[in-house]
C-alpha cells in the first residue's frame, strides 16, 4: 500500500479557481458598484461565463453600461429566472484583462452594476464554462456575493416622515422595434433634406410646395427704362467730377439699348458708321432722325475714343436729343389711325 502511493506520487492541484467581489457589502438603490470575476487556469486554457444575466436580474441588479440590446433582453427576463432553460443575453464586461501570475494566467472581468431592490440579496447561479489546453471541459459555478440594499439617504432637510419610505423604482426601457426606427431615420431625413431645399432654392422650394404662381408680370417698356436711366446718369454729376468719357459712352449705350429693345436691332454691336445704313435699309426710325443721331452717335465717340471734352452746352443738348429720341418714338398707349402730317424738324447736338 505504502509503495503504490509512493509510486503515484503528490495528488495534482486543483487546474482553475474563480472568485467573485462586489466592492461592499451594502449599497444604497441605485448606488454604482463594481462586480468583478476572477479566474486563475493554466496558461493555454479558455473559460466563458454563463447565466449571468439571470443571476443579476434575479438579485435586483442590472448593469450600468449595457447596450440596448443587452438591456431589453434583461429586462424582457427579469419576471422569468423561475423558468427552466430560459436563455439570456449575459452582458458583456466593462473591461477585461489578463496577465500571468507564476504558472497561471489570471483573467480579471469587470461590470458597472446598480441595485433596484430593498432588502437582502446575493449574485448566485451563475457559471464558468472552461476548457484547458489538454481540450479536458469543465464547468465551475461563480461563488454567491451576498449584498444588503438600503434606501437613498436622504439630505437632512428631506427626512422622510416616520413610517415614510422614499424607494427608487427601476427604469422601464421601452423597445422601439427596428421598423419604427427606420422610419424616423426617414423621417428626420426627409425634414432635413426639405429645410436645405428651403435655404438654398427658395423658388423651387415654393414651386413645389406653395401655391400656384400667377403669370408672369409683363416686361416694363423700354421707353421707361431709357428714361430712368438717363435720370440716374445725369444725377450722378460725372460731368461735374470730369469723368467725361465714362458720361459719354453711358450715354450713348442707353440710347443704343432703347433702339435694340424698341424696334429689335443690334445697334450696339455696331459702329457709327455701321448703324446708318442698317437704320435706313430696316426703316425703323424715320428719316428726320438719320443725320441728328449720326451727329449724336460721332459726338460720343469723340468724347469716348478721342477724350475730346464738349463743353457744358453740347453736352446738355446731346442728353436733351436722347430724350427727345426715346420720348417720340415710343409706343401710343391708345393706338389711334395717325393724321397724315408733315415730317418735323430735329435738332442734332
Amino acid at each position: 500500500m505504502a509503495l503504490a502511493l509512493a509510486l503515484a506520487g503528490p495528488s495534482p492541484a486543483a487546474p482553475l479557481s474563480v472568485s467573485a467581489t462586489l466592492g461592499a457589502t451594502s449599497a444604497s438603490l441605485g448606488e454604482l458598484l463594481e462586480y468583478t470575476i476572477t479566474v486563475s487556469a493554466p496558461p493555454g486554457s479558455t473559460t466563458t461565463l454563463s447565466a449571468l444575466a439571470s443571476a443579476l436580474a434575479s438579485a435586483g441588479i442590472e448593469t450600468v453600461s449595457t447596450t440596448a440590446a443587452a438591456q431589453a433582453a434583461l429586462q424582457a427576463t427579469t419576471a422569468a429566472t423561475s423558468a427552466p432553460g430560459a436563455a439570456f443575453l449575459d452582458p458583456k464586461p466593462d473591461s477585461q484583462r489578463t496577465s500571468r501570475v507564476g504558472d497561471v494566467d489570471v483573467t480579471v472581468r469587470k461590470w458597472r452594476v446598480a441595485p433596484f431592490a430593498l432588502g437582502p440579496t446575493e449574485i448566485a447561479g451563475a457559471r464558468l464554462r472552461y476548457t484547458l489546453p489538454g481540450g479536458q471541459p469543465g464547468e465551475l459555478p461563480i461563488p454567491a456575493v451576498p449584498l444588503q440594499v438600503g434606501p437613498v439617504a436622504l439630505p437632512a432637510n428631506m427626512k422622510p416622515a416616520e413610517g415614510q419610505t422614499f424607494g427608487v423604482k427601476p427604469p422601464v426601457f421601452i423597445p422601439i422595434a427596428a421598423t419604427t426606427r427606420w422610419g424616423l431615420a426617414a423621417l428626420i431625413i426627409a425634414v432635413g433634406f426639405l429645410v436645405a431645399l428651403a435655404l438654398w432654392k427658395p423658388e423651387l422650394f415654393a414651386r413645389l410646395f406653395g401655391r400656384r404662381a400667377g403669370p408672369p408680370p409683363p416686361p416694363r417698356p423700354a421707353h421707361v427704362i431709357a428714361l430712368e436711366a438717363l435720370d440716374v446718369l445725369v444725377a450722378e454729376g460725372l460731368i461735374q467730377r470730369g469723368q467725361v468719357r465714362e458720361y459719354y459712352g453711358r450715354l450713348s449705350e442707353i440710347l443704343r439699348g432703347y433702339i435694340d429693345s424698341r424696334f429689335g436691332l443690334r445697334s450696339l454691336e455696331a459702329t457709327t458708321d455701321e448703324l446708318t445704313p442698317i437704320l435706313r435699309r430696316h426703316e425703323v426710325l424715320g428719316k428726320q432722325w438719320l443725320e441728328p443721331l449720326r451727329k449724336f452717335l460721332t459726338t460720343c465717340d469723340l468724347a469716348k475714343f478721342a477724350r475730346h471734352v464738349p463743353p457744358q452746352s453740347v453736352t446738355d443738348e446731346a442728353t436733351a436729343f436722347a430724350r427727345q429720341v426715346v420720348r417720340e418714338t415710343r409706343p401710343e398707349e391708345h393706338p389711334q389711325q395717325p393724321a397724315p402730317s408733315a415730317p418735323r424738324e430735329v435738332t442734332a447736338p
